[in-house]
């Protein structure tokens, strides 16, 4: 007789191999007495057809447990990404001077980097919106760190540079120039 033991080692098998077990139980529940008998499994089938039976429905149901999981898992991500890139995409309509000034710097030199201090608000204000990131935990204080654009926020304003219209056409970076 099986233990509880046992029965729960069957639970923690990868849906993979469970799959096997279908495949089996299904060729020796349906296959045709014919091929049974000369496969050698004809008896074995008979005595045991109650069980494979249970076994069959058993981890049909844990599988398509676990794919059901897997898909509302993928489906849960990808509805959290698209509101999330739509989040972003609607802050782009409200931003202030001097946000505007930071992003005019990616665009007027066509560079996807810009130096800017994390000390200041504005820039962590933007960092928190997703739309630029720090790209690199190497700086200083005083010129700052380098902050990429987010690549959706570049393929939106590259298309609607006007969002970036404002009471000035300054952009602002925090690099200074080398003075030697």
């Amino acid at each position: 007789m099986l233990t509880l033991e046992q029965i729960t080692q069957v639970f923690k098998l990868a849906p993979r191999y469970l799959v096997a077990v279908i495949v089996f139980c299904s060729v020796l529940l349906f296959i045709k007495d014919d091929a049974a008998k000369i496969l050698g499994v004809f008896n074995f089938a008979q005595n045991y057809r109650q069980w494979l039976g249970v076994s069959l429905i058993a981890t049909s149901s844990l599988v398509a447990i676990d794919w059901s999981i897997k898909i509302s898992r993928v489906v849960r991500n990808r509805m959290f990404r698209v509101k999330k890139e739509k989040s972003i995409l609607q802050s782009l309509h409200s931003l202030t001077e001097e946000e505007k000034q930071i992003l005019r710097y990616y665009f007027a030199k066509q560079s996807k980097s810009n130096v800017l201090r994390i000390d200041d608000g504005i820039i962590n204000g933007l960092v928190a919106k997703d739309v630029i990131f720090r790209a690199a935990s190497q700086g200083n204080l005083v010129e700052g760190f380098a902050h990429n654009i987010n690549e959706l926020v570049w393929d939106y304003l590259d298309v609607n540079l006007g969002l970036l219209n404002g009471e000035t056409n300054v952009y602002r970076t925090d690099k200074r120039k080398n003075l030697f």
